[in-house]
């Protein structure tokens, strides 16, 4: 029982520490000035492509006029479809401009992350406790 709450304990960290990460990229990007409107372009697909985890390339330039394209954070949905053409604000890193966070997307992966991390730890804690 001790091996398994320490792997448990070890999932919960690696995932707590994921989760913060992202929400402190997030919130980087988001509070940076660097941000451009990217417009939304088919992606190419393959035969053997899964159509529920199709992203579509965004193509933007930069403050300093660089190109670039990036496959979308989000996957479209009914209610948030990424049509071709269409443009959206994209607020990106001008170190990495290819790290970019899709401006008014909640980003709850991370919030998902922490929860499970935090969890994973509590169990890990009560294993240890019982062991």
């Amino acid at each position: 029982m001790t091996v398994l709450g320490a792997v448990i304990l070890l999932g919960g960290v690696v995932s707590l520490l994921a989760g913060v990460m992202e929400r402190r990229r997030r919130r980087r990007l988001l509070a940076g000035e660097h941000t451009a409107w990217a417009s939304i372009a088919a992606a190419p697909t393959h035969p053997e492509y899964e159509p529920s985890a199709y992203r579509p390339l965004l193509r933007f330039d930069t403050d300093e006029g660089r190109p670039v394209e990036v496959f979308s954070p989000v996957a479209p949905t009914a209610r948030r479809p990424l049509v071709e053409g269409r443009k959206i604000l994209v607020h990106y890193d001008p170190d990495d401009p290819v790290q970019i966070v899709v401006h008014g997307e909640h980003g709850r992966g991370a919030f998902v992350f922490i929860a499970l991390g935090l969890a994973a730890i509590a169990g890990a804690v009560v294993a240890f406790v019982f062991a």
